[in-house]
């Protein structure tokens, strides 16, 4: 299946990052209007399923094959890449599938929609299609067995995972994505599930700022900050004391943390350092990597030459 090469994602990711425009034959759109594009194509599409079943034609089955059959073609005629709307089809199409299949309400149908999450998200390689797919599966999870452990240690076990992920150069933007993705999401969803395991968030958020630190990696930071926030208030549940009291103390952690956080990295030039660095220089010192046809030399024109020519008596007529 044709998708964009290595290469070519790379320097549309450069693109965005120097603000210019991208190289890459495909066609994108920035992030407000993928969004845009991506709403309004889902609303057509349960507008022509809805349609469909009012006239008594199986909606699933054709919604799907029409869904997939256009995303393919804007993709493989049209060059679509990160417009919207074939992220759009993909997941729309299978979405309309699964909800035309007669239902029990048994646990299985998340894993089912999951899938559909799946592959739609490795075909048109979006992280959220991915991360919607682990959330689904923690779902599923506390759902079958009831077990808030196991659904807490699948959620921390997706976060290591991923963050482990992190800790190797990716070739392609998308795939690093996904495992940012994972690391941001994973430790809401399974706090959204199921509560109780302060500590347990509140190691998982100093491991990931260990890795962070180490790895000089932005994500594993704010996901470990993340972590360890999910921790505090939930911790913070369990202490008889005033709300007021609480929100005083936090207060006064927090400051003391920048505090000391900014004596610590003040006037340091490596490594972790409080000087805003301008992204358009990272980029730059890269786009040497990138191979530019040249462009043909403009035609010469044609020199002067002094002297020559004639002319009549007068001046009446002559020759240059």
């Amino acid at each position: 299946m044709r998708w964009p090469t290595v290469e070519e994602d790379r320097l549309s990711a450069l693109a965005e990052l120097l603000h210019s425009k991208s190289q890459s034959p495909w066609r994108q759109h920035s992030i407000p209007l993928t969004i845009t594009f991506f709403v309004l194509t889902c609303i057509a599409v349960a507008a022509f399923a809805g349609f469909l079943s009012l006239i008594r034609v199986p909606y699933g089955i054709a919604t799907l094959a029409i869904c997939i059959g256009i995303a393919e073609l804007l993709i493989q005629g049209y060059k679509f890449q990160r417009t919207g709307v074939e992220a759009a089809l993909w997941i729309a199409g299978p979405v309309a599938f699964i909800i035309s299949l007669p239902s029990q309400g048994r646990a299985e149908a998340l894993l089912v929609f999951a899938a559909a999450f799946l592959v739609s998200g490795l075909r048109v390689r979006n992280p959220i299609f991915i991360a919607i797919t682990a959330v689904l599966v923690d779902v599923y999870v506390n759902v079958k067995w009831h077990d808030q452990r196991a659904t807490v240690l699948f959620a921390l076990l997706m976060t290591a995972g991923a963050a482990i992920a992190l800790t190797r150069e990716w070739r392609r933007p998308a795939t690093e994505w996904t495992w940012i993705a994972l690391v941001l999401v994973m430790p809401i969803a399974a706090y959204l599930t199921m509560q109780g395991f302060g500590l347990a968030y509140l190691v998982a958020g100093i491991a990931l700022i260990a890795l962070g630190v180490r790895t000089r990696h932005r994500a594993l930071l704010v996901g470990g900050a993340l972590a360890i926030g999910i921790s505090a208030y939930d911790i913070q549940k369990t202490i008889a004391n005033p709300l007021e009291a609480k929100l005083i103390a936090s207060g006064v952690l927090v400051v003391a943390i920048a505090i000391a956080l900014t004596r610590a990295l003040r006037n340091r030039s490596t490594g972790f350092v409080t000087t805003k660095t301008r992204d358009r220089y990272e980029a730059l010192q890269i786009i040497g990597a990138i191979t530019v046809a040249p462009q043909a030399p403009a035609a010469a024109q044609p020199e002067f030459k002094a002297g020559g020519g004639g002319f009549g008596g007068g001046g009446a007529t002559g020759s240059v």
